[in-house]
């Protein structure tokens, strides 16, 4: 479980590095850059030699919260696009419609609450 370690001990080395945030976004970023060097790749594990570290779950996601904004970024593995959700702008009152994001959509990016569509709500129970 050496690798394990040593990814750990990377992450920890890292976190004193990463430089004061100027803005909002700039604390997410390096939340989802410190994950982005320490998670497992996406991969075949059909691949994996005995004794790899491949028989861990990959790390399919990144995810950052910002609790103080209400802000929750996504990082799909597969793809290069950063999506978050602004929790402050969502309407969660009863029966309000929910929008519904297909987080496998390699076109999803930025801010996905403000774009809801018809066929993309379902209605509030």
């Amino acid at each position: 479980m050496a690798k394990a370690d040593d990814a750990s001990a990377e992450f920890r080395s890292y976190c004193p590095s990463m430089p004061d945030p100027q803005s909002e976004r700039e604390p997410v970023a390096s939340a989802l850059t410190l994950i982005r060097g320490v998670k497992l790749p996406f991969r075949d594990a059909g691949r994996r030699k005995p004794g790899d570290l491949c028989r861990a779950v990959q790390s399919n996601w990144a995810t950052a919260a910002d609790l103080t904004d209400k802000v929750y970024s996504f990082s799909d593995s597969q793809g290069p696009s950063v999506f978050w959700l602004d929790l402050s702008k969502a309407d969660v009152s009863p029966g309000a419609p929910v929008p519904i994001v297909d987080a496998t959509d390699p076109n999803v990016a930025g801010d996905v609450l403000p774009r809801p569509t018809p066929t993309s709500q379902q209605e509030r129970t």
